[in-house]
């Protein structure tokens, strides 16, 4: 017959261990900001999310979550509470978590002019998440100094454009999967509209306003196309091949070379102006 040896720790051996495991996660990644921003918002909004529905929505372990708990709990001294009747976590008190004791100064003035800078794309579906993140590391830093700065810096007033986040979330789900691309695209003048398929490459922001910029399979050359005129956009079975030594840096600078020369990126629809070499939008 076996004997197992069983004991407990006391309180202060417990801390001790405690501070040992947490001191581990002091330097805070990139993906565990997002995730703890993510979980700000969604107990913010008073939805009473669970360890589980967070896990899914993050595509993350359980365990992982409840570490990100734990750490907004005791590092960043989050009111949270799990409330067993709603099965979710809620906030006892009104809270904005901060990471400003973990940036240096220069750290957060940066920080401050990028979200000024990203106002430049203020209606892309990326505009939301980004400044969620930035809101997360600079919130406490918004004292009489800094908010000073921020209204020291601007960007200049561009065509204001919104993005539609469907269409967006299908583009990415198509650079990420690297499959090709389907959707209906309308003239400069909207009166026609015509089916295309692209060999996605990449997404060009350029003056307030979004671009996909890819291979037309349809005109056999390489085009790009604003994204306010796509639309029922779906993501192909058919994988995109790419060389390992393809640059999409060179493509983008002829794309840059034509805006010189026309003044601007011509769009689809447009008749192109003739040129020896370069890339058209569609």
């Amino acid at each position: 017959m076996l004997y197992y040896r069983t004991f407990s720790l006391s309180y202060y051996d417990k801390l001790i261990c405690y501070n040992k495991t947490m001191s581990t996660q002091t330097k805070i990644t990139y993906r565990m900001l997002e995730r703890i921003s993510y979980i700000h918002r969604k107990i913010k909004s008073g939805c009473y999310p669970n360890t589980k529905l967070l896990a899914f929505e993050l595509k993350s372990g359980i365990a992982t979550i409840s570490r990100d708990l734990d750490y907004m709990r005791d590092r960043m001294y989050a009111p949270i509470e799990y409330d067993y009747s709603q099965k979710g976590y809620y906030y006892t008190e009104p809270f904005e978590p901060s990471l400003q004791h973990h940036l240096s100064e220069k750290d957060l003035r940066v920080l401050l002019s990028a979200k000024v800078l990203l106002s430049h794309y203020k209606n892309t579906p990326m505009y939301e998440d980004a400044c969620s993140v930035l809101d997360l590391l600079s919130s406490s830093a918004m004292n009489g100094k800094n908010a000073e700065l921020l209204n020291r810096i601007t960007v200049a007033p561009t065509v204001e454009t919104t993005v539609n986040q469907d269409i967006w979330n299908v583009i990415q789900d198509a650079l990420n999967k690297n499959h090709i691309l389907q959707f209906d695209y309308t003239d400069r003048w909207g009166k026609q509209t015509e089916q295309r398929k692209l060999r996605p490459y990449q997404l060009v922001l350029d003056d307030g306003v979004c671009y996909l910029f890819g291979f037309d399979e349809v005109r056999n050359a390489e085009r790009i196309f604003s994204l306010v005129r796509i639309r029922n956009a779906v993501v192909t079975d058919e994988e995109l091949e790419l060389s390992a030594d393809f640059e999409f840096s060179n493509r983008l600078l002829k794309l840059n070379q034509e805006k010189v020369r026309n003044n601007r990126p011509r769009v689809s629809g447009e008749r192109p102006a003739p040129l020896t070499s370069g890339t058209h939008q569609a």
